[in-house]
């Protein structure tokens, strides 16, 4: 959607760490980004969702092999829940802190809770607490 950021972060693979290691790592650059523009209540919940209290905001994926690592998010930046109702089902497994609600009533944007952010705001805002962790040396 053209309402959603999508970050995406290859890296080449130093040593085999569990995959949640990986989500609390790059959730939490993340996070600390939308914090330093002003963006409050925010978490990590379930095993790889950033939420503002126990709504969802972002959802992430890791894929690793041998080689690399391949962390991957869509950020809820103005997309409302009736488009992810109409194209995404329900999942089979959810988070506790979903308690089975459906998608208009689970997931929040950035936009739908005040924060009126730029596009180009939030990516220097990644692209700068990013830059700053030494992600070749951390995995």
């Amino acid at each position: 959607s053209p309402r959603t950021l999508v970050i995406s972060i290859l890296l080449p693979r130093k040593k085999v760490e569990p995959i949640k290691k990986y989500f609390n790592f790059f959730n939490k650059i993340i996070i600390k980004a939308l914090h330093n523009l002003g963006v409050k209540n925010l978490y990590q919940k379930g095993i790889s969702d950033i939420s503002i209290r126990d709504h969802k905001i972002a959802g992430s994926a890791v894929y690793q092999n041998k080689e690399r690592i391949f962390y991957h998010a869509v950020l809820n930046i103005n997309e409302s829940g009736d488009i992810l109702e109409k194209y995404i089902k329900h999942p089979s497994r959810e988070p506790d802190y979903r308690k089975n609600r459906n998608h208009q009533n689970f997931v929040t944007s950035l936009q739908k809770e005040g924060y009126s952010l730029r596009f180009g705001v939030i990516k220097k805002a990644l692209t700068k607490e990013f830059s700053r962790e030494q992600l070749f040396q951390q995995n």
